[in-house]
């Protein structure tokens, strides 16, 4: 009886391992909106044109082109968006509900992305960091959005509430709609006198997709007022 229950108990355990093949290996995360050319690179394979409902794995590099959007919600509730010619390469993500364990470490390495922190980033601030061309950040906060200056600088902005954006050499810290100049590693980021503003998505948006609402390549500066001169007063001879 003792062998047969055994021979039972592990067809049941192969079952159920067959059933569900990625409990134990879980899939980064989602992509859950694309649109226009926005393409996956895994490992040595080519480009492969990504679709919604595709899972992202650690490790994946995500391309979008001059037209092409794409957003990402991973397993700890993180959300990042890129806009049109952005790249973007989780280095190594880790979601083992362990804030000694867990790591955010991404690649930004062009373009314009928006991300709002998951869990990773609050379990431990010093797990969750962006590295660009020239600098890498660290950011402590819910929401923010980054992009590239012609130059190679970065502009970070924080969105929600307050967020530090960090250096090796020093944070400083951000409110809503303030802005920061990061130039290398060896420099503090620098306080700007950018002020930014997000769009509010309209009521009806799936609360999946708003990250897909900022603007194209850059924030959204509000110009000054302009005024129109009035016309000289006419004369009669």
């Amino acid at each position: 009886m003792k062998s047969e229950f055994k021979l039972k108990n592990a067809a049941l355990l192969m079952a159920l391992a067959s059933a569900y093949p990625m409990q134990a290996f879980s899939a980064a995360g989602v992509a859950q909106f694309t649109s226009g050319e926005a393409t996956l690179q895994r490992g040595n394979s080519a480009q492969a044109q990504l679709v919604k409902g595709r899972d992202i794995e650690s490790g994946d590099t995500i391309v979008t082109g001059s037209n092409g959007q794409a957003q990402i919600r991973f397993s700890d509730g993180g959300l990042v968006s890129l806009q049109a010619n952005s790249q973007f390469k989780i280095s190594s993500y880790v979601d083992d509900k362990d804030a000694k364990s867990d790591r955010f470490l991404v690649d930004f390495l062009r373009g314009s992305m928006r991300s709002v922190t998951g869990l990773i980033g609050k379990r431990n601030h010093d797990n969750y960091k962006v590295t660009t061309t020239t600098a890498t950040i660290g950011i402590r906060g819910s929401a923010w959005h980054a992009f590239y200056n012609p130059n190679g600088s970065i502009s970070v902005a924080g969105e929600q509430d307050e967020i530090e954006v960090c250096t090796h050499i020093a944070c400083i810290g951000l409110t809503p709609g303030e802005a920061a100049l990061v130039v290398d590693n060896e420099h503090a980021p620098l306080r700007t006198d950018l002020r930014v503003g997000f769009p509010i998505p309209p009521p009806r948006q799936d609360p999946g997709l708003v990250g897909n609402h900022f603007p194209q390549g850059s924030l959204l500066v509000t110009p000054p007022p302009t005024t129109t001169a009035a016309p000289p007063p006419t004369t009669t001879a």
